[in-house]
């Protein structure tokens, strides 16, 4: 995907990068495994915050084999509507995307716009590292894993 040279050369190369950042969200959210896991290392680590209770999709994933089912176990729960990508920032060898997306839970029919932030470490145009960080309160709300609580007395 990039490393430190690339993320800070011309525009040019910089437009490439960006382009490079929309291609990995829209396999992701296409559920395009193949081509997703073309863009990390071999022993990538993939760790989403919060507690795996709320959300069966949080904790740290190691490999592309493991990130591989982590996106099939997402598209499962899952389905994705629209997504845009608000910003990208790098520096070095490291990239944020901040973007929304909206989901529906494949559980509960339920609709949401989650805004995330992914962020990525890259080596040799690879993804090595990334973390993604995102409302997983309301991402369990969604799916029903958290009960709504009557206000009213």
């Amino acid at each position: 995907m990039a490393d430190a040279q690339w993320l800070n050369s011309d525009n040019e190369e910089r437009s490439d990068l960006h382009r490079t950042i929309r291609e990995f969200v829209a396999a992701r959210l296409q559920g395009d495994v193949a081509t997703y896991l073309e863009f990390f290392a071999p022993k990538a680590r993939l760790n989403i915050p919060g507690n795996p209770v709320l959300n069966p999709l949080s904790g740290t994933r190691i490999g592309r084999e493991d990130i591989g089912k982590q996106l099939i176990r997402m598209r499962g729960q899952n389905i994705y509507l629209h997504h845009e990508i608000d910003d990208i920032i790098s520096s070095r060898d490291m990239v944020a995307v901040h973007w929304r997306v909206t989901i529906r839970s494949s559980a509960t029919g339920q609709e949401r716009e989650l805004e995330i932030l992914t962020h990525l470490r890259l080596q040799d145009r690879q993804v090595v590292e990334m973390s993604e960080y995102f409302d997983t309160g309301a991402a369990s709300l969604m799916r029903g894993h958290l009960p709504l609580r009557n206000s009213g007395a």
